[in-house]
């Protein structure tokens, strides 16, 4: 039978961020590292405290959700499993849950590993392909775009403003 041993990432290949990471700079290591769910450890252990989701992090970003100075009240709680659990009883427990990521840990409580929904489906079902999720994507890299060049044209329109507002000398005025 597959286990959860089978199919999880281990922790050496997980990204994830200390519950002192300034928010500022969990904005970008999220956005360098394009996960949708992120484990955050307390200080620079293995225990994790929570999962960031990237749009409850957006959402502070663009200033939908004030910022908190630390990540901890943007987090979720997170579900732990063990490692020699059947994947297709985490399986159920996700559909059960409605949630996609567990993180795997050891007898003492320290993670080992990560396994999300995706992975379960692949190793039981093979590759998922999602269009829709390309799409997705495309959509919003066209959207981060969007707003990139609409901060630039207030960024522009505002120092025109500043610029028209100084007072301007007149031919033959002396400095």
């Amino acid at each position: 039978d597959l286990t959860v041993a089978d199919v999880m990432r281990h922790w050496e290949q997980v990204f994830s961020l200390s519950d002192a990471t300034p928010v500022a700079e969990a904005i970008t290591r999220v956005a360098e590292h394009q996960r949708s769910r992120v484990p955050i450890c307390r200080g620079e252990t293995r225990q994790v405290v929570g999962v960031l989701f990237t749009k409850d992090l957006l959402a502070v970003r663009w200033g939908v959700r004030p910022a908190p100075p630390r990540l901890k009240p943007l987090t979720r709680a997170p579900v732990f499993t063990l490692a020699r659990r059947p994947a297709a009883d985490l399986l159920e427990e996700f559909r059960a849950r409605r949630t996609h990521l567990a993180i795997v840990v050891d007898e003492f409580g320290q993670a080992i590993g990560l396994c999300t929904m995706e992975d379960l489906l692949e190793e039981l079902f093979g590759p998922i392909t999602d269009d829709e999720a390309e799409a997705r994507a495309e959509e919003a890299e066209e959207s981060a775009e969007a707003a990139r060049v609409e901060e630039e044209s207030a960024a522009a329109a505002e120092a025109a403003a500043a610029e028209e507002a100084q007072p301007t000398r007149s031919e033959g005025e002396d400095a």
